[in-house]
């Protein structure tokens, strides 16, 4: 009878425990900002009677450049008060993209009320009247955005 001896060999396998500290970081909020490029307007189209839109950007030298700018998507409020003159009948405001003039494209403002943005981008001013045939004054204002 023969005997077999099983011998049996034991491994142990030692495994080295790994540990990493992640540092803390802050992520930054969301930052959607209306940048102006000039403190005064510049109007690019004369007035004409009866009725228009004026165009209104700002100038830099000879060229004109975009009233305003959006750094991203997001919304932010105008606030502005219009006065005339009687001769004035109607007035509206509105902002178009910088380069495709004040066609169909306004988006009207109403002061008060957010306007939402979709990205990034560059707006002049539109301003859109009627008047009698006296004509009338559209007198100085200004427009404050906020957050």
């Amino acid at each position: 009878m023969v005997i077999a001896c099983i011998s049996a060999s034991v491994s142990v396998i030692v495994y080295a425990t790994v540990s990493q500290v992640f540092p803390a970081v802050t992520v930054p909020s969301v930052t959607f900002a209306t940048q102006q490029n000039c403190a005064t307007l510049n109007i690019q189209n004369p007035p004409t009677a009866a009725a228009g839109t004026l165009i209104a950007n700002c100038l830099s030298g000879t060229s004109t450049v975009a009233a305003f700018k959006v750094t991203r998507d997001g919304s932010s409020t105008p606030t502005f008060t219009i006065v005339t003159s009687a001769g004035i009948l109607t007035h509206t405001l509105g902002i178009a993209a910088d380069g495709t003039g004040c066609g169909s494209t306004i988006t009207p403002l109403v002061s008060g009320t957010a306007v939402s943005f979709s990205a990034a981008g560059a707006y002049i001013y539109c301003l859109t009247y009627t008047a009698s045939n006296t004509g009338g004054t559209i007198n100085q204002f200004t427009v404050a955005w906020s957050p």
